[in-house]
């Protein structure tokens, strides 16, 4: 193989390897990715993930005073729908700059991202 072969082929190698670096990095952070929305009252505050599963949430104690039971549950799932949403937006942004042309940003590309409901199991498939 010629001097010159074999220069750009590490240089593609090395380009590679700086791509996959730079996705990794990419997946650690939408893995610990985390958002949070509260209630307008700040009875009720709820924290999820980046694939919208609810990590924490914080119900103050007048909650229970104020708020019937089954609105309650609305503005949880509320609360929930929104955080997720922006979640997913955050780690389409994450991503974006990282995936190769051509991959839509709005793919859940990142649903593998280690610690996440997602995460892939030792088959290679979902570990739920």
């Amino acid at each position: 193989m010629s001097g010159e072969l074999s220069s750009a082929l590490d240089a593609l190698a090395a380009q590679a390897s700086e791509q996959a670096a730079a996705v990794q990095r990419a997946v650690e952070r939408v893995s610990e990715l985390r958002v949070s929305a509260g209630s307008a009252d700040g009875l009720v505050l709820v924290e999820v993930g980046a694939h919208g599963q609810l990590h924490r949430m914080r119900l103050d104690p007048r909650v229970y005073e104020r708020i019937p039971p089954a609105e309650l549950a609305e503005v949880i799932t509320g609360l929930v729908r929104n955080a997720a949403a922006d979640a997913a937006g955050q780690a389409r942004d994450i991503m974006a700059p990282v995936l190769p042309g051509g991959l839509p940003a709005d793919r859940d590309w990142w649903q593998w991202a280690p610690g996440e409901a997602g995460s892939t199991g030792a088959s290679g498939g979902p570990a739920w």
